[in-house]
């Protein structure tokens, strides 16, 4: 598998072993902060993170993405931001508790 992955989180370096050892073929940029997150925008596919990691200017230079994953059970802030994509899958941890 072949592609590009943001994980934006102040756990960012977990996520990032975690899916490295899993998929040694992805190419994984792991920030802390959406600050950082910008510069890897507009060539990745996958987003991670929670909710408020992301804003309409990251989302807007991400003319490639494809599916965001987030943290929480709720996306409704997330599927409200205007420059989300259109045809973007938005996915949540709801029920993992």
């Amino acid at each position: 598998m072949q592609g590009s992955v943001l994980v934006v989180d102040p756990a960012a370096g977990f996520f990032e072993k975690q899916l490295v050892a899993g998929f040694p073929d992805l190419t994984i940029h792991a920030v802390r902060h959406v600050e950082e997150a910008r510069v890897h925008a507009p060539g990745v596919e996958v987003m991670f993170g929670m909710p408020r990691a992301f804003d309409a200017p990251l989302l807007g230079a991400a003319p490639k993405l494809r599916w965001v994953q987030v943290g929480t059970a709720g996306t409704d802030f997330l599927v409200r931001i205007p420059t989300l994509p259109r045809g973007t899958l938005v996915t949540s941890t709801r029920g993992i508790h």
